[in-house]
């Protein structure tokens, strides 16, 4: 979620919001929990510089799937390397939004309530392989 509205970009200014409240934002998401997080988290405007590396020991979990074409793996290895306490979680029989998945919520739930130590896996472990048909 702190992924998306981080790159979440106003309809054709290319930069990012400086806060909820924003006219754009507010008719993409009213309905939506987007608003009650930048609530939560007290959303104010970006730094001037918004393009360094968010460098912090805030916990953070990224859930990647194992098909995403726009989140590859060694993207995302990239992006956590600043981010001394983040788990990456790959769900292996999913593409792009693992949290549409069966497992996504559940393994983003549990580990919210105990955010400084390694997120249960477990739920995809039990997910049948993912098959592809090459129409042989």
């Amino acid at each position: 979620m702190g992924a998306h509205r981080a790159t979440t970009r106003p309809p054709n200014t290319g930069r990012a919001p400086s806060g909820c409240t924003e006219p754009w934002y507010v008719a993409a998401y009213a309905d939506s929990l987007y608003t009650e997080v930048c609530a939560r988290w007290r959303v104010r405007k970006a730094a001037a510089d918004v393009h360094q590396p968010v460098r912090t020991d805030i916990p953070a979990l990224i859930l990647v799937g194992r098909f995403d074409p726009f989140a590859p793996r060694l993207l995302i290895q990239e992006a956590a390397e600043t981010l001394s306490k983040s788990w990456i979680v790959t769900a292996p029989n999913w593409a792009h939004n693992v949290l549409g998945s069966e497992c996504g919520p559940p393994v983003r739930n549990a580990w919210i309530g105990h955010p400084t130590s390694p997120p249960d896996t477990s739920c995809f472990s039990g997910l049948p392989d993912f098959e592809f048909d090459l129409g042989r």
